[in-house]
């Protein structure tokens, strides 16, 4: 069992170097992403660490930021450059909860969430797909780094719309989410008879159908931008201009798969031919397409050159895996 650390514990472990990613002033964007890979700390496989490593996007250069304890349902790390700081997802008791690990320790400084599965830092502010303690759905919520206050972006009475895949685009100060309707997912899936479609010869229970919302991170006003009936795997947004991998169900992301353009002004969808199979979060920067996913047998966070369509391997994980990555400005 993996030993829970408390929030309130002093982190001897964590060791944290400041990559040059700061922004300088409003005029001036240094977006860079932030990459979570967990790994075993001991031979007996009873403990686990993620560690934070931040890909600088103009600069193109990889730095190891620092290593925090992994004890959260979802291992969650991303560098603040704004705090100069890790922000990490950590049980607390009471769900799992974000912490910030600076100077050797780290302290908790939120309360209210259960779990959380996406964190990025969009100019002041956080960015988040989390769940709150009484509910069940993943949401959008926003939390203010110069004062702590949290807000949800987009509140759900019913408590239906469970947030998704999650993006930003820094040029606009805009992030991108999606959502679909928790009620019509799991209805599908206890519709489907899986008996009468064999795993070889089907691709699984219709997914419901995901909304692309963009949110201005001034106001945080949430604009609905596009809809599809694909099951989402990731997403990236720059302008009018937004990307998706997608499959045909949840259940796999081969049967179907396919990544698409779509022009926001037009509603048309363009299909891509690209040399990596993406397979989870995606960003994108100076017509560049950053994304998790693999070539052949070689698991990694790529980059894919839109123009000439020339990739590179960014990173890969020898030891661990990379559970994600978060694009940040």
């Amino acid at each position: 069992m993996l030993k829970q650390i408390i929030c309130s514990l002093i982190l001897s472990s964590t060791i944290i170097i400041s990559p040059n990613v700061s922004n300088t002033n409003e005029n001036t964007l240094k977006p860079y992403l932030s990459i979570t890979e967990t790994e075993y700390t001991d031979e007996t496989q009873t403990e686990m660490v993620s560690n934070c490593i931040v890909y600088d996007l103009n600069e193109q250069k990889l730095d190891t930021v620092g290593q925090v304890p992994y004890t959260s349902s979802t291992p969650l790390t991303t560098f603040s450059s704004k705090a100069n700081s890790i922000m990490f997802s950590a049980y607390s008791g009471l769900g799992d909860q974000i912490c910030k690990s600076e100077n050797n320790s780290f302290e908790k400084i939120t309360n209210q969430f259960s779990t959380i599965n996406y964190m990025l830092q969009c100019g002041d502010k956080l960015f988040l797909s989390a769940r709150y303690l009484p509910n069940y759905c993943m949401e959008p919520i926003v939390i203010d780094l110069s004062d702590g206050t949290v807000k949800s972006a987009y509140p759900d009475e019913n408590d239906d719309r469970f947030t998704w895949a999650v993006t930003c685009d820094p040029i606009n100060n805009k992030a991108y989410f999606t959502y679909y309707s928790d009620n019509e997912m799991r209805e599908n899936m206890q519709n489907y008879n899986y008996e009468q479609h064999p795993w070889e010869e089907d691709s699984g229970p219709i997914p419901a159908p995901s909304t692309f919302c963009s949110v201005d991170m001034n106001t945080l006003e949430v604009t609905p931008v596009y809809t599809t009936d694909k099951y989402i795997w990731g997403i990236a947004a720059s302008g009018d201009n937004l990307y998706y991998s997608s499959s045909a169900s949840g259940t796999s992301n081969t049967k179907d798969y396919a990544v698409y353009h779509v022009n926001l002004k037009t509603k048309e969808k363009t299909k891509l031919d690209l040399p990596v199979h993406i397979s989870s979060n995606m960003a994108i920067w100076n017509n560049v397409i950053y994304c998790l996913g693999w070539i052949d047998e070689t698991r990694g966070v790529y980059s894919i050159n839109l123009d000439t369509l020339e990739y590179e391997l960014i990173y890969s994980s020898d030891n661990g895996f990379i559970n994600g990555f978060s694009l940040n400005y």
